[in-house]
């Protein structure tokens, strides 16, 4: 049995595609690789809108949209005057804003690199969740 490897997929978890409402990548029980929704589709001839996951024997992959784990980023900052910055700004602006505010605001610009640490903390724990609800073995080094 293959390991997923934490490291090597934990960058497909975060989607910044605001309608995306269906994954993108899914979990193939035979060849035990991940793969991309349209290339399954391409593969099996038939459109993504009647690909049934469980009938072809594949697991979606989660994900979550980025816009909620900067939320959760501004709101773990603790600081009131970043916090204010963003409470007004729509999820589909968010990530641009959010990018803005640290590189125009000099003091602030550090938290870049600790958003980068938090939204990999963030995937890759909801990965090793996903990996555990699933019964897939997983290696996180």
């Amino acid at each position: 049995m293959n390991f997923i490897n934490i490291n090597q997929v934990y960058r497909m978890v975060a989607v910044r595609i605001e309608d995306q409402e269906e994954p993108l990548f899914f979990y193939n029980k035979h060849s035990e690789e991940i793969e991309r929704a349209d290339e399954i589709c391409d593969k099996l001839h038939m459109d993504i809108k009647d690909f049934i996951p469980s009938d072809y024997d594949y697991i979606p992959l989660c994900f979550i949209k980025e816009h909620i784990i900067l939320r959760k980023y501004i709101e773990s900052t603790n600081d009131k005057k970043i916090q204010s910055a963003f409470n007004n700004v729509e999820d589909k602006q968010l990530f641009a804003e959010f990018h803005r505010f640290f590189h125009s605001s000099p003091q602030y610009s550090f938290l870049l690199n600790d958003y980068s640490k938090f939204c990999y903390n963030f995937c890759k724990n909801l990965l090793i969740n996903w990996c555990k609800e699933n019964g897939l073995q997983y290696k996180n080094r």
